[in-house]
């Protein structure tokens, strides 16, 4: 049996993808950002979830930070729709300060459970993780 694994095979698998050093400054934004827009050019539709509440993320996708953030998103006060921004590779959900300190507000199983709906729609999800939450969101991404 030949175990190589063609595109058309990954696509359809939906991958997740954390990026979630403890170090600060050693390229997670850039990693996410990277390999998103390579996966896209490859075809893969990517879907980037920003959960550091520096945004750099977001900022860095050129998009607009509005009340309707993944801080929003988790806490069921926004839809994915309204959540949701696309930019020329990669869908993004983007963070902002409201993210601040919430490590410890949403239940084990949030991100999973709230991202459940709309997982087939991507074949890849990246995660961009605070360095100081990445227990909470590494264990349950």
């Amino acid at each position: 049996m030949n175990s190589t694994l063609t595109s058309e095979m990954l696509k359809k698998m939906g991958k997740t993808i954390s990026i979630n050093i403890q170090k600060g400054g050693c390229g997670k934004t850039t990693t996410v950002q990277s390999l998103a827009g390579c996966l896209s050019k490859k075809g893969y539709k990517c879907l980037v979830i920003d959960l550091d509440p520096q945004a750099n993320l977001s900022f860095s996708s050129d998009v607009q930070v509005s009340n309707c953030s993944v801080y929003e998103f988790l806490k069921g006060t926004c839809s994915f729709d309204a959540a949701v921004q696309k930019t020329k590779y990669y869908d993004i959900v983007p963070a902002n300060i409201s993210l601040s300190g919430s490590d410890h507000e949403f239940t084990e199983t949030v991100l999973r459970n709230v991202l459940d709906p709309v997982k087939d729609k991507y074949d890849y999800i990246l995660y961009r993780i605070h360095r100081q939450a990445w227990e909470f969101y590494h264990l349950n991404s």
